[in-house]
C-alpha cells in the first residue's frame, strides 16, 4: 500500500477538528459556559448530526474522498497497533459517514477490543468499553434510529465482551454494569413501572424503553435486567423490530436466542446484593426462561434453515430434559425426550440414547449426531 499523502489527511483532519471544537464551542454557549470536551460533544446524538452536517458544508463534493482516506488511514494505523490514534482518527470517520453501520461498528470494536488491551488496570478497560456502549447506543442508534445492524452491534458487545470471559477484566464489567443499572430497576432486577420516575430516567440514561422491557417479560418469563446477556435480548430484540432481509432476521434472533440461553445457563439471575459496597458479581440460573426459549428456538427453525440454530436447538432440549428431570418434572422431561427423538428420527438417526442414560452421554455425541443427520 502506498502511504497516504500526510498533507491531505492532515488537511481533512483540521477541516473536521475545526468542525468539533466549533459545535463544542456552540454547545459550551449554550450551557452558560459549562463545557465538555469536543469528544463528549462528538458522542452526543445532537453534537455528532450537527458535526456531520458541519462537515458536508465545509467538505461539500470532498466529503467521499476525505472518509475514503481516513478509512485507509485507519487501516494503516490499525495494521501498525495504534489504538489511541485510531481512536480519534474513528471519530472523524463517524463524523463524515454517519448513516454507516460499519462505521459505528468499526469504531466500537477499536475501542472495546483493541484500546482495552493496552491497559492492564479493569476499571481503565472498562472505561473504554462503556466508551464503546455509549457510542452506539447514545450516538449510533441515535442517527440511525431504523438500523438493526447498529442494535445488534451493541446487542454482540454485552454477549461477548461483558457477559464473558474473554477479557481477564470480564468479571469486573458484569459487577460495575449490574451496579449502573440496578438503581433504575426494580429490587429483584425486573422492569420498573413503566411511568415511574425510574423508567424515564432509565430511558433518558441508558436509553432502554421499560414499556419494551416488560413486552419482553411477558413473553419470556422473568427477566433479571442486571446480567448484560439481558440487555443482548433487549438490543437484539429491539434491532429485529427493523430488519427486513433475512439473513438480518437470522442476527438478531440469534442474539435473542444466544442471550436466552446464556441466561438459562449460567448469566440468569443476581446473587448478592449490588448495593454492598465489597459486592462482586455472582449468578445463578435462571429456569424461568426455559419454556419460552425453546419455543423461540422452533419459532426460528420454521423460518429459517440455518443449521446453527438447530445445533442450538439440540443443545437446548439435552439442558431441558436434565432440568425437569432434577426438579422431579418426568413428565415434562418425557415430553421434551420425545421431540428430541424424533428431531432425529425425522433425519434418519435413531440411536438417541435412552432417557434413563442422557446424562451421561459423552461429550460430542451429539455433534456427531447432527453431523450423520446433515446438519453442519
Amino acid at each position: 500500500m502506498k502511504p497516504i499523502p500526510k498533507a491531505l489527511v492532515c488537511g481533512v483532519a483540521a477541516m473536521l477538528a475545526a468542525a468539533v471544537a466549533g459545535e463544542a464551542m456552540r454547545a459550551k454557549k449554550s450551557r452558560g459556559g459549562a463545557g465538555k470536551s469536543a469528544e463528549a460533544v462528538v458522542a452526543a446524538g445532537g453534537g455528532a448530526r450537527s458535526v456531520a452536517a458541519l462537515s458536508s458544508v465545509i467538505l461539500g463534493g470532498f466529503r467521499g474522498v476525505a472518509a475514503d482516506l481516513l478509512w485507509l488511514r485507519a487501516g494503516r494505523l490499525q495494521e501498525e497497533r495504534r489504538f489511541v490514534e485510531l481512536v480519534q482518527l474513528s471519530e472523524w470517520i463517524t463524523a463524515l459517514e454517519p448513516e454507516s453501520p460499519e462505521v459505528w461498528s468499526f469504531h466500537a470494536w477499536n475501542l472495546a477490543y483493541n484500546v482495552t488491551v493496552l491497559l492492564g488496570r479493569p476499571d481503565d478497560r472498562w472505561r473504554w468499553v462503556e466508551n464503546a456502549v455509549a457510542l452506539l447506543r447514545d450516538s449510533g442508534v441515535a442517527m440511525n434510529p431504523d438500523s438493526p445492524e447498529i442494535k445488534r452491534e451493541l446487542a454482540w458487545l454485552f454477549l461477548h465482551k461483558i457477559g464473558t470471559d474473554s477479557d481477564s477484566a470480564a468479571g469486573f464489567y458484569r459487577t460495575s454494569w449490574a451496579r449502573e443499572i440496578a438503581g433504575w430497576l426494580e429490587p429483584d432486577g425486573s422492569a420498573p413501572p413503566v411511568l415511574s420516575m425510574q423508567a424515564g430516567e432509565l430511558a433518558s440514561a441508558l436509553k432502554m424503553d421499560a414499556a419494551f422491557m416488560r413486552r419482553l417479560e411477558a413473553r419470556f418469563g422473568k427477566i433479571d435486567w442486571r446480567m448484560p446477556e439481558a440487555s443482548t435480548l433487549y438490543w437484539g430484540a429491539l434491532a429485529l423490530e427493523d430488519a427486513t432481509t433475512s439473513r438480518e432476521r437470522l442476527s438478531c434472533r440469534r442474539m435473542v436466542y444466544s442471550a436466552l440461553l446464556s441466561m438459562i445457563r449460567h448469566h440468569g439471575l443476581l446473587k448478592g446484593d449490588a448495593a454492598d459496597e465489597n459486592w462482586q458479581f455472582g449468578a445463578e440460573p435462571n429456569f424461568a426462561l426455559l419454556d419460552a426459549a425453546g419455543e423461540y428456538l422452533e419459532e426460528t427453525m420454521r423460518e429459517h434453515s440455518f443449521g446453527g440454530v438447530r445445533h442450538a436447538y439440540i443443545g437446548w432440549l439435552h439442558d431441558a430434559i436434565l432440568i425437569r428431570l432434577a426438579q422431579g418434572e418426568t413428565a415434562a422431561a418425557g415430553i421434551l425426550y420425545g421431540k428430541l427423538v424424533s428431531f432425529f428420527a425425522q433425519r434418519g438417526v435413531s440411536d438417541v440414547p435412552p432417557l434413563s442414560s442422557l446424562a451421561d452421554a459423552p461429550d460430542g455425541l451429539f455433534t456427531e449426531l447432527l453431523d450423520r443427520a446433515g446438519i453442519h
